[in-house]
């Protein structure tokens, strides 16, 4: 059973706008199965599609209009529109949400109305390449108008992500980004079952995933250095006791909260705070990535998330993810993924040292596989990726990543030879080509 208010919250949410009949509001609560359903019903809805335009893939554009408040306009990465969402449902003010990356395929004309109409822009920061909304040319059209921020991004409970491709034409597997250490052992020849084995804690380790923490918070400070709105030193103080991220790059419904709540203090606005559970169960989400059991542990995580890896209505436990993986890898072909690799965003090549090695054609050796463990259950999907924060014990936590993926009815394969997906360099010494 749903209750009224979390359907008055999907309004606010998904579509933008209070539901002015209560007798709709009762309606949908009587015939909702559940929170997922609501979801699924109000996102693939006549009017969102007809409103929004976009879909649930990084919509472009959010706008919420209400005849009262101030006129809010804010320009991000595809966190922009999302974090209008959030802002129009916690104030009720008229916020519109912008994506930069469509802004080439957009009316500029458009896009320059907009923020001549708001009373407050809230921009994160662009390079001059983006006439017109890079941050010199909005604090010169608009004086007085513009607050600065950051987008969030955080590799340190997610170094495994990758990329593949350009920014503006990325290449995708199963989810909208890759995993590294699957990705490498596809190019070096590791069958699925040898790739399966190296989600344990000496590859996390070799493949320099512990230290990631370290090395993106001091990013996140430094991005942080010259804006406005700051949230750095409260994220750090609650990323282990609360899943404030869904990916490496996608705020969970607690920190967008948590962001709006500083827009709010800084424009003096009033805000009602999101009911626990319910911004979470509707939010929109391109992909949720697992924190690793091993990652979490290391850095000492009171909670964990689900095994799974969820895009749109779908869900991969590890096993199937890796299969998923090499399927789409095969039909791109090596030269295809080699070509990919080559044209990664700098910020991936440095996240991820052993593309350099492949793309010189050095010789690489994974990390000896591991015996092959007991299976255990993977934990269900719980939406958004997230929890309370508190009801998980470390000491008692469940198998980790690799233990969960290997069912004890399949032989141990030690280290034998792995079936080459395609032909791979000759297999030398492990050399540790993540050190620089």
């Amino acid at each position: 059973m749903v209750d009224e208010e979390t359907i008055a919250w999907a309004f606010r949410l998904i579509l933008g706008r209070e539901c002015d009949d209560p007798q709709v509001l009762a309606h949908i609560a009587a015939h909702a199965e559940s929170l997922e359903h609501v979801r699924r019903s109000f996102f693939q809805s006549p009017e969102y599609e007809s409103r929004m335009g976009y879909g649930i893939h990084f919509p472009g554009r959010f706008e919420a209009r209400t005849e009262s408040g101030p006129r809010i306009v804010i320009i991000g990465n595809c966190q922009g529109p999302e974090l209008a969402r959030y802002l129009a449902a916690m104030t009720g003010a008229s916020v519109l949400g912008l994506d930069a990356t469509t802004y080439a395929t957009d009316s500029s004309g458009r896009w320059s109305e907009d923020c001549t109409q708001a009373d407050y822009i809230l921009s994160m920061q662009f390079p001059e390449q983006f006439e017109g909304i890079g941050l010199r040319h909005l604090h010169e059209r608009f004086p007085g108008k513009v607050i600065t921020l950051c987008p969030v991004e955080f590799r340190g409970l997610y170094p495994d992500v990758l990329r593949l491709g350009e920014p503006h034409a990325p290449v995708n597997g199963p989810m909208a980004t890759h995993s590294g250490l699957v990705l490498c052992g596809f190019l070096t020849g590791l069958d699925e079952a040898a790739c399966l084995r190296l989600f344990r804690s000496e590859t996390f380790e070799a493949f320099g995933y512990y230290a990631a923490w370290d090395r993106s918070r001091a990013e996140f400070y430094k991005r942080e250095e010259f804006v406005d709105i700051k949230i750095a030193h409260e994220f750090f103080d609650r990323v282990r006791t609360e899943p404030l991220m869904l990916t490496d790059n996608y705020p969970a419904t607690i920190l967008y909260q948590m962001i709006c709540e500083r827009i709010c203090s800084r424009l003096d606005q009033p805000f009602r705070r999101i009911p626990v559970g319910i911004g979470s169960g509707i939010q929109a989400h391109p992909a949720v990535w697992p924190v690793y059991d091993e990652i979490a542990a290391h850095h000492g995580l009171t909670y964990r998330t689900s095994r799974m890896f969820v895009r749109d209505w779908a869900a991969f436990d590890l096993r199937s993810f890796v299969r998923s993986s090499y399927s789409a890898y095969r039909e791109l072909g090596a030269s295809k993924i080699l070509e990919a690799l080559s044209a990664c965003d700098p910020g991936e090549r440095e996240a991820h040292p052993w593309i350099e090695s492949i793309l010189a054609g050095e010789p690489l050796r994974l990390p000896s596989a591991a015996p092959e463990p007991a299976r255990a259950p993977d934990r269900k999907p719980t939406h958004a990726n997230e929890g309370s924060g508190g009801d998980h014990d470390p000491a008692s936590a469940p198998p980790s990543t690799a233990e969960a993926a290997h069912g004890a009815d399949e032989p141990a394969q030690a280290n034998e030879p792995p079936k080459a997906a395609h032909q791979a360099p000759p297999r030398r010494g492990w050399k540790p080509f993540w050190r620089r």
